[in-house]
């Protein structure tokens, strides 16, 4: 089944944990911008279009983009000025964007170096193939500390997502956690980025807020999880980028 579908990359963190001041997108893994790598997914998946969130660097960061060599696809630039979070930066770009309601918009961080396509278009197929609104990717991980978990309802669909420093002791013992990369219609997620509020730990607007706004109208959310956890991995420091960086050299083995 084919669908048109937008990307909306998540880049514009300052990365602070980096210790750096190069734009966290540009550091490199076997050679190459980890936003290389997040771009070949996508070129390689059913995406046709897109927009690049950029705040740090972000002149840096366009200028790589539009100079790649292998990047097919139509992007824009949006910068997002004051880092108010992932919902803010997810409705600005839909802002900058020409989708019709019915369009579908792939949302995910440019900190992912491992994820492939094969596994955008499994989440994109799966999608089409239910009554969902909004599929989010999830991952199974033996130790969950640091992500936002799952939370399930009776039925088995997505009911919310809470981020660790709101979780319960008991939602924290959760080990399926958010990849922060989800799938949904362009109406559905305009409407729930208008009603995120920001009463959380970091005072930010948080994009998994949608799912408990989007289920509480009585549509239907739900996971979609990855058969290896590994490429959900996310880079926020030298460590996290060192682990990718050998992941992709013993895939590059096998």
């Amino acid at each position: 089944m084919t669908h048109p579908v937008t990307a909306i990359v998540l880049a514009a963190g300052a990365g602070k944990r980096m210790q750096s001041d190069l734009p966290k997108p540009l550091h490199q893994l076997q050679g190459r911008p980890m936003i290389d790598w997040v771009i070949d997914a996508l070129g390689d998946s059913r995406i046709s279009a897109g927009a690049v969130v950029v705040g740090h660097g972000g002149e840096q960061l366009q200028s790589h983009v539009e100079r790649l060599t292998n990047n097919s696809l139509d992007w824009n630039f949006v910068e997002q000025h004051e880092q108010l979070g992932t919902g803010h930066a997810a409705s600005l770009a839909l802002a900058s964007l020409p989708l019709g309601d019915d369009d579908l918009v792939l949302i995910l961080p440019g900190d992912t170096p491992l994820l492939r396509a094969s596994s955008i278009t499994t989440l994109l197929d799966h999608h089409l193939a239910t009554p969902a609104v909004l599929s989010v990717l999830s991952a199974v991980v033996a130790s969950p500390t640091g992500y936002g978990r799952m939370v399930h309802d009776s039925h088995g669909n997505l009911a919310g997502i809470v981020e660790e420093r709101d979780a319960t002791p008991e939602q924290r013992e959760i080990h399926e956690i958010n990849t922060g990369i989800m799938v949904g219609t362009a109406s559905a997620l305009r409407s729930a980025l208008e009603r995120v509020g920001r009463r959380n730990a970091q005072g930010e607007f948080y994009l998994t807020d949608v799912i408990g706004i989007l289920v509480a109208q009585g549509m239907v959310v739900r996971a979609e999880s990855l058969g290896d956890p590994r490429e959900a991995q996310g880079v926020n420091d030298p460590e996290q980028l060192a682990s990718c960086e050998a992941a992709l050299a013993e895939r590059g083995l096998e």
